[in-house]
Formats: C-alpha cells, sequence, structure tokens
C-alpha cells in the first residue's frame, strides 16, 4: 500500500496528539479520546484502502508479546484488587498501535506529527522556564519541567525522539534546512530543561549510533566533526555541565551518579525471587520502585514480563545492528532511544501508546540484510544526506 492512497492528515494529527498527555483546563480524557479516536479513524482508512503490504514478522512477535502481556496485566488485577483501568490500558496501548501501523502506511507523517507535538511540548518548557504563563504540567522541584507530559522523566525520551527526527532527513520531502535547525536547538534546550537524564542518554544512544553507520562511509568528515566537536564542549564548558547534569551532584540528597536507582533494582529484584507467578502483590508493590523495564514488568505480572520485555530490547539491539541497508538512519537512533531508556526508567517505551507507536514504526520497518530495490537505494541516500 502507498502512503499516497490513505489521506495524510489523520496520521499527522495523531502524531501531534501522541506527546500531549496534559494541558491545564482540559481533562485529560479529551486527550486520550483525541489519540485513540484518530487511530481508530487511521485503522478504518487503512482497512478501507486496499491492502498491498503485509506486517512483517518481527513486528508480529513484539505486538504479541506487549499485547500478552497487558492481558496478563489484566488477568493479575482480576484475580487481587479489581483496578482494571491501567492494566487494561497496558492491553488496548500495544494493539492499536499495531493495528495503526501493521501496514507501513504514512509512518513518516506520524513522526512528523510527533514532532510537532514536542515542539509544543518544548515551547512551553521554555516560557515555564522564563517565568511567562504556560499550559503545561508545573515543574517538579523548582527546575525539572515536564511540558505537556506528566513528568520530566517521562518528556525527556519524547524530546531525545524528535530532535533525532528533526536531525534526519528520512521524514522530510525537502531539506527544510533551517527549520529542522530551528526545531533541533529548541527541543535539546527543553531536553535539557526537563532535567531527564533518561532522554539524554537515550540522545547519546543515538547519535552514537549515528556516527557508528557514518564513520565507515565518511570516516573523514565523521572524525573531524567529533574531534571539532568534542573540542567545542570542552572548552565552552560543557563537558563540565554535562556532568554535573548526569551525576546531579551539585543536588541535595543526590547519593551517587543512579540517584539510588542500583538500590532500588536491587531490592525489586530480591522482592521478584519471592514473588509468585503473576508477580508482587499489588499492596505490596508501593513499596518498591525499579528503574529498568524488565525488572518493572517482573514485579507487575511475573517471569513471563521479565522474559517478555526483555525479548523486546533484544529485538530493539537487532534492529539497530542487523537490519538492511535501506533500513531508515533514523529508526535505528529511535531504536536505541528505547532500548537505553528501558534500562535506566520504569517501564521505558513499553508501557502507553505513545511508547508503543514508535516502537513499533521501528520494527514494522525492518528489513534484513538484503540489497534493497532501487527506490530503497534512493532512500539510504536521502537518509545519509543531513
Amino acid at each position: 500500500m502507498k502512503d499516497a492512497e490513505v489521506p495524510v492528515a489523520p496520521f499527522f494529527a495523531l502524531g501531534v496528539f501522541m506527546p500531549i498527555d496534559f494541558i491545564q483546563t482540559v481533562p485529560p480524557v479529551i486527550l486520550d479520546g483525541a489519540r485513540y479516536g484518530t487511530a481508530l479513524l487511521i485503522m478504518f482508512l487503512v482497512h478501507s484502502a486496499r491492502r498491498t503490504s503485509r506486517p512483517v514478522p518481527i513486528l508480529g512477535v513484539v505486538a504479541f508479546l506487549l499485547i500478552f502481556s497487558g492481558g496478563l496485566s489484566v488477568l493479575k488485577s482480576v484475580v487481587f484488587d479489581g483496578n482494571l483501568f491501567a492494566p487494561i490500558v497496558s492491553l488496548v496501548s500495544p494493539l492499536v498501535a499495531y493495528l495503526v501501523v501493521r501496514t507501513q502506511v504514512n509512518h513518516r507523517w506520524i513522526l512528523l506529527g510527533f514532532t510537532f507535538g514536542c515542539f509544543l511540548s518544548a515551547l512551553d518548557i521554555l516560557l515555564q522556564a522564563s517565568g511567562l504563563p504556560f499550559l503545561g504540567t508545573p515543574s517538579e522541584y523548582g527546575f525539572r519541567h515536564s511540558g505537556f507530559s506528566y513528568s520530566s522523566t517521562a518528556v525527556a525520551p519524547l524530546l531525545a525522539v524528535a530532535i533525532c527526527v528533526a536531525l534526519m532527513p528520512w521524514v522530510w520531502e525537502k531539506r527544510r534546512t533551517v527549520l529542522r535547525i530551528i526545531l533541533v536547538c529548541v527541543l535539546l534546550i527543553a531536553l535539557f530543561l526537563s532535567q531527564g537524564r533518561g532522554g539524554l542518554a537515550g540522545l547519546m544512544a543515538a547519535l552514537a549510533i549515528l556516527a557508528f553507520i557514518y564513520l565507515p562511509r565518511k570516516p573523514g568528515l565523521t572524525i573531524i566533526a567529533t574531534l571539532v566537536g568534542g573540542l567545542a564542549i570542552v572548552i565552552s564548558g560543557a563537558a563540565a555541565a554535562l556532568v554535573d547534569y548526569i551525576s546531579r551532584t551539585d543536588i541535595p540528597g543526590s547519593s551517587d551518579i543512579t540517584s539510588g536507582r542500583a538500590n532500588l533494582n536491587f531490592a525489586a529484584w530480591e522482592a521478584f525471587w519471592r514473588a509468585g507467578v503473576l508477580g508482587v502483590d499489588p499492596a505490596e508493590s508501593h513499596h518498591y520502585n525499579p528503574h529498568m523495564a524488565p525488572l518493572s514488568a517482573a514485579l507487575n505480572i511475573g517471569p513471563f514480563g521479565l522474559i517478555a520485555t526483555s525479548v523486546v530490547c533484544i529485538l530493539l539491539l537487532v534492529v539497530i545492528f542487523f537490519a538492511g541497508r535501506d533500513f531508515p538512519i533514523v529508526l535505528r537512533m529511535i531504536a536505541g532511544i528505547a532500548f537505553t531508556v528501558s534500562l535506566i526508567e520504569p517501564n521505558g517505551f513499553f508501557v502507553g501508546f505513545t511508547g508503543a507507536v514508535l516502537v513499533m514504526i521501528c520494527f514494522a520497518n525492518y528489513r534484513r540484510n538484503k540489497s534493497g530495490s532501487q527506490q530503497n537505494e534512493q532512500w539510504v541516500g536521502a537518509d545519509m544526506s543531513v
């Protein structure tokens, strides 16, 4: 199925709604309704159009693992406490995400809309940090800004993804150099103001993947850019600021570079071994706050959650390193962000509709390392020229 066969406006609108969870005076249910309502419209449009492509097997595997995990979450809630809202969301989110992206239609427009939505969230962060009126979530602790997300931890990885989309040309029909530079600058400033280390770590991983890909193809340019950029960071003092940002040594009560994450993960791991088949009793789960997605899944739904989430993490590495030459670099970078965030944040991109869509777009476009068609080779060249 070609992108032109289906209207692009709903895909762009869905992308805009994806990173927007909270706006003052707007009930969250309206934003959720906008997301899922647009997704249902897309599913109808795609179903009505002539279908010529089938989902790739790796996407089906990932969708099954995430949907089945959501089903186990619902089962556990029925058995224990009967609180079904969050478990139903964990079941419906990957299912709807799969149905939206499985036919590979207009993924570029989803990512474009997503970048615009993140830009709006970034502008709100800049307004709040400047002391001006804003519409998003009030800052945490007086210095961590969340924009249109519920927390700085949630918004930072999304901003990192948007930076990659703006930086790489895959989604852009024209170069739009000035527009993309403005987007990158605003999103990058907002990322630092958010103080979300998961997003910063994900962005660093994505840039490392970019350098890894460019090095064998343009070694001279890559080495020169790395040396010049590194020297500029050191001379400007940004390196020292970055160390303080990551370690948070200037923040009272910060015990170590992990901000206590290591201790939290160790306690959660011990609790997992004592738990049952469906994980820790919900009455005790509030005692644990692991900062690793597979470990969170292990506590929530037991051994299957640990295995399923770990398998998805491994498949993200497969996408990064073993996808074909025609696979868009920006999707490798997004997969790198998703993998990194899953190792240092509670849920990564595996819980919630937005993360599920981003992850599944990566898997939906996966191809093995084979020589592509002339059209595919054309996209390789486009993706390599910033």
